[in-house]
């Protein structure tokens, strides 16, 4: 849902002066606002009543100002071809020298999109250390790293744990009777 710094999209404001854009050439690593959106999704990206705020959940991603704006290319192909449903990259802030990218699901408690979404940014090799997931209601609980609250609800560590559990419980399924 773009919020913008009193503009709308038809406006002449260069991205770099609006807070939050979704203008698809702005650069991550240029961009001086907050952050850039990117979706297929119309009804979402305006806000739209299709989805219900509450079950909105994002894979937290986080990189080097050097490798964003690659990073942030592959996600906008993963959008553009139906495999990611929304996202968004922050913009500079100085601070910091690495960007964050929310990587969305419209329900996180569709375990199967969310195992999905991962699957697919792992495979697009999108992976920067332990992936964390975190529902939009914990963001805007202010639930963050640091605090006494879990700031997350999945991560890549977990997914790949249940892996291992199905397949040994497949594997003790799956035994032939000796005679």
């Amino acid at each position: 849902m773009l919020e913008r710094n009193e503009q709308d999209s038809s406006s002449d404001t260069p991205a770099e002066e609006m807070l939050v854009t979704d203008d698809d050439n702005a650069i991550p690593s240029q961009f001086t606002g907050y952050w850039i959106y990117h979706s297929k999704d119309e009804a979402y990206r305006w806000g739209l009543p299709e989805y219900d705020a509450s079950n909105i959940g994002k894979w937290m991603l986080f990189y080097h100002r050097s490798r964003i704006d690659a990073v942030w290319k592959k996600i906008k192909l993963g959008i553009d071809a139906g495999d990611l449903w929304h996202a968004k990259v922050s913009g500079i802030n100085p601070s910091k020298k690495t960007h964050a990218i929310m990587v969305y699901t419209p329900d996180f408690h569709d375990l199967s999109d969310v195992v999905r979404v991962h699957d697919a940014l792992v495979t697009n090799e999108l992976k920067n250390g332990c992936l964390r997931y975190k529902t939009d209601n914990q963001t805007r609980a202010g639930i963050y790293s640091g605090g006494k609250e879990c700031p997350w609800i999945y991560s890549s560590d977990m997914i790949e744990e249940l892996r291992l559990k199905s397949k040994e419980d497949q594997s003790t399924k799956t035994r032939t009777f000796k005679h």
